[in-house]
């Protein structure tokens, strides 16, 4: 399957499907290889997507599609990654959308609990911990069933150790960060000069409060399709790379695949409390690793 993004200023859907139908026959020459569809649009975006050619003719095809054009608009094919990047676009501008039309709705979505605290007279201003607690609930609905179609022979416990380096905070806040959301926080006077704005906690609070906001006003399946175009390449790294596994866990099982001897992990604690790890296979000293806890710097050394 090939995904086409169409992205203009003056752009109609039906238009678009024109172009990209025009497109296939520019590009090869013997027609359409299957009418596009309309994946996903809003405001000046559209996503399509079309059957892939037969492979015979793929290289051809894709070369022609780099140099085609109209009116200023690229077309071309989609991958995960560079999807993830359009997406960013595409949250960037529904925001600026909703902050011209549902502008005080949208502040509660920014608002953080310290200015509330810091401003607790004005009776007229919320913060986003409710929508947070939404779209914390949503995320991992949307993770779920992705996870539950897309790989049918994955166990319950792999489903979840998943879900999990999905949703956790580290996750979510690395997104937001790269969307540079911190910058529109509205924080207290306070977190303000903690560095709030670069907290992972509230990054990632404030990310679920914007996947919150989105369920309610583009609804479920459209705030699903933008959340899974950003985590799409990692889901797959996951699985490919089994990189849910605990790193002493895919040790393990590494070695027991070879029929090679368990690993021994000697421990010794350093003056200033952390801990000194020394992985041993077959008496043979593999990796060393330091930590604040044992466990912590075992699963470093395993890595």
């Amino acid at each position: 399957m090939i995904y086409f993004l169409i992205h203009s200023n003056d752009l109609e859907s039906k238009e678009a499907l024109e172009i990209v139908a025009e497109s296939h026959k520019e590009a090869m020459g013997k027609g359409i290889f299957g009418t596009p569809t309309i994946e996903f649009e809003d405001g000046n975006s559209v996503f399509l997507k079309t059957f892939t050619p037969p492979e015979s003719d793929s290289k051809k095809f894709y070369e022609s599609l780099k140099v085609l054009s109209y009116n200023n608009t690229y077309f071309g094919e989609k991958t995960s990654t560079t999807m993830a990047k359009t997406t960013f676009i595409m949250i960037n501008e529904l925001i600026e959308k909703y902050s011209k039309v549902d502008y005080e709705n949208l502040k509660v979505v920014f608002t953080h609990s310290s200015f509330i605290n810091e401003n607790q007279n004005d009776n007229n201003i919320s913060s986003n911990e409710r929508l947070e607690y939404l779209g914390d609930s949503v995320i991992s609905y949307i993770v779920s069933i992705y996870l539950y179609s897309e790989y049918p022979t994955l166990p319950e416990g792999d489903l979840s150790k998943i879900r999990s380096e999905i949703v956790n905070q580290n996750s979510l806040a690395e997104v937001a960060r790269e969307l540079e959301f911190g910058k529109y926080l509205i924080l207290g006077k306070g977190e303000e000069k903690n560095n709030g704005r670069d907290k992972n906690s509230n990054l990632c609070n404030l990310f679920e409060a914007i996947i919150g906001y989105f369920s309610i006003k583009i609804g479920l399946e459209e705030t699903s399709k933008l959340f899974i175009n950003i985590f799409k390449d990692k889901i797959n790294f996951l699985i490919s790379e089994k990189a849910y596994f605990d790193p002493k866990s895919l040790l393990q099982e590494k070695l027991q695949d070879q029929n090679i001897d368990l690993p021994i992990y000697k421990s010794i604690k350093n003056k200033n409390g952390h801990f000194k790890v020394s992985l041993y296979i077959k008496n043979t000293l593999y990796a060393e690793a330091v930590g604040k806890r044992k466990i912590d710097a075992e699963k470093e050394a395993a890595k």
